[in-house]
Formats: C-alpha cells, structure tokens, sequence
C-alpha cells in the first residue's frame, strides 16, 4: 500500500512540474514580435495603438476628476504630438498607391476610438 501511494505522490508531482514548466518550453511563435527583430510597421501599429489607449485613458482620468487642468493639458498635448509622429510614420511606410478613399482611414479609426479633436 506504501508503494501505491508512493507512484501516486510522484505521479501527481511530476504532472504538476510539467504543467507549470510546459509554458516555458513551447513558446507560441505566432505571437507578434516587439523586439529590435520586429517588422518596423508592426512597432508602428504597437506604439500606435498604447498612444490611443494612454489619450483614452488620460481623458477618463480627466473625466473623473482626477487631473488637474494643467496637468491634463499639458499631457493631452504630448500624447497628441507623439500619435501624430507615430501616424505620420506609419503614414510614410505605407505605399504610395493607395486609393484616395483609404487615405482617410487613419483619421476615421482615430474619430472611432474617440480621439479626434
């Protein structure tokens, strides 16, 4: 009875060892890459999309009350300057033959989520 519960014990063990360990061995390799190795236009897109949040955010922070005017100002006007830079990279590496009906499309995205003047 001693041995049963002793292939048991270290039977459950080790399928918990393997269940903690497994994420560390098989990384998904369809993930998007961040790093230096990355597309360019996919850092683009990345910045692009945590500049939209941060201005989502800072207006929510404004809305409750949380940030003093200047403060608000000032940062609103930062990461409006930096979105810009980041579309006008985005802007520049996109292929100069796109239709006249998509060249719009940044600005509808950003008047969608929001944060348009």
């Amino acid at each position: 009875m001693t041995l049963s519960l002793v292939l048991l014990v270290a039977v459950v063990t080790g399928s918990a060892i393997a269940f903690v360990v497994s994420p560390l061995l098989w990384r998904e390799t369809d993930a998007p890459s961040v790093g230096p190795e990355a597309d360019p236009t996919t850092d683009l897109h990345v910045r692009r999309e945590r500049a939209f949040v941060a201005l989502r955010e800072l207006e929510e922070d404004h809305r409750l009350g949380k940030l003093d005017p200047e403060v608000y100002r000032t940062s609103r006007a930062q990461l409006e300057d930096t979105a810009a830079r980041i579309l006008q990279a985005l802007d520049a590496t996109t292929a100069p033959s796109v239709p006249a009906r998509r060249r719009g499309a940044p600005v509808r995205a950003r008047r969608r989520a929001g944060v348009a003047p």
